[in-house]
C-alpha cells in the first residue's frame, strides 16, 4: 500500500524516475506481494493490479503526460486574435499574423 501511494505521489508530481516507477517498480511490487499471499482470491486481485498498471502504463498517452512536447524555452505560435495589441504591433505582426 505504501509503495502504491509513493508511486502515486511521484508520478502525479512527475518527478525523475516516475514513469519507471509506475511501469516496473510498481507492478514488481504488486506481483511480490501476489506471490507471498496465501489464499488465491486475494492473490489474483493482487497479480491482476499489478499487471493491469503495467501494461496501461506503457500506453504513449502516459509518458507524454510525463514529458511534455514542449519544452521549456521553445517557441509556441499564439493565434493574433489571441495576443494582445501592444504585443503585434511591437513586433511588426498585423492583426493577420503577416508582417508588416
Amino acid at each position: 500500500g505504501v509503495g502504491a501511494l509513493a508511486t502515486a505521489f511521484v508520478f502525479i508530481r512527475a518527478l525523475p524516475g516516475a514513469l519507471w516507477g509506475v511501469r516496473i517498480i510498481w507492478p514488481a511490487l504488486a506481483l511480490g506481494l501476489a506471490y507471498s499471499m496465501g489464499p488465491w482470491p486475494a492473490t489474483l486481485l493482487a497479480a491482476g493490479a499489478g499487471v493491469s498498471v503495467a501494461v496501461l502504463a506503457w500506453h504513449p498517452s502516459v509518458a507524454r503526460s510525463i514529458r511534455p512536447l514542449i519544452r521549456r524555452g521553445s517557441v509556441v505560435p499564439i493565434p493574433p486574435e489571441l495576443t494582445p495589441k501592444d504585443v503585434l504591433d511591437a513586433t511588426g505582426i498585423d492583426d493577420m499574423g503577416r508582417r508588416r
